[in-house]
């Protein structure tokens, strides 16, 4: 059922209010009136910019609404700011670290590395973890570093890296979807026999014309001389 443009008023008034920003929204969510659910949120984010769960909502209707563009622009937003959060795992890792819980602070990194890979002072704690938890794997071992080799056309290397990796954490189902992918691309690639047949039937009646063509040709020389 719609909203009255004097609920809706008061409710895009107090919406706000910090207290009860999120709590409003979902109540127009629960109504079902798209375009006003829409305007709370954007009215939200106006002052609270930083609201992932808005900003979720609203990527959620846009969506359905098949505005893909504008749910595009809303996901992205949340990827860069989960990416910014995601500091808060090496933080906890360092604390780990000190308290001498060692694989709760290399999980910690595994998480902060899916989202900032790069980090160099990340992989020299991961290093130092490694070390101090007496594991025998070498920090190398990592996605980035298999990526590298990747890129650098090396894709026997990379796939040995990704076979350590799975093998350290063989519930991460992205680690083996990519471990398949590398796989299936350095397997050699099979000529299909059907293809081979069809490639060889096209020849051969190329030749035929050809052939053909000749022939009729060398008649109509005849008769011209």
């Amino acid at each position: 059922m719609a909203l009255s443009d004097e609920t809706y008023n008061k409710i895009m008034d107090t919406i706000a209010r910090p207290q009860s920003n999120l709590s409003l929204i979902e109540l127009l969510k629960d109504q079902g009136d798209t375009g006003s659910l829409i305007k709370a949120c954007l009215k939200s984010l106006e002052t609270f910019p930083d609201d992932i769960a808005v900003r979720e909502i609203l990527a959620e209707i846009y969506l359905e609404q098949g505005y893909a563009g504008l749910a595009e622009g809303e996901i992205d937003t949340i990827c860069r700011k989960i990416d910014e959060l995601s500091k808060i795992y090496k933080i906890k890792a360092k604390l780990f670290k000190k308290e001498g819980r060692f694989d709760e602070a290399m999980e910690s990194l595994r998480l902060y590395s899916a989202h900032c890979p790069d980090d160099q002072e990340a992989n020299g704690l991961l290093s130092e973890l490694v070390a101090a938890a007496g594991e025998e794997k070498s920090v190398l071992i990592t996605p980035t570093m298999a990526e590298i080799y990747f890129k650098q056309g090396e894709i026997e290397e990379a796939i040995n890296i990704y076979r350590e990796i799975v093998k350290a954490f063989p519930d991460d189902k992205q680690y083996r979807t990519r471990l398949n992918e590398l796989e299936a691309m350095n397997e050699p690639q099979k000529v299909d026999e059907g293809e081979k047949d069809t490639t060889k039937e096209k020849k051969l009646k190329l030749i035929s014309i050809l052939e053909k063509w000749l022939d009729i040709l060398d008649k109509k020389k005849a008769l011209t001389t």
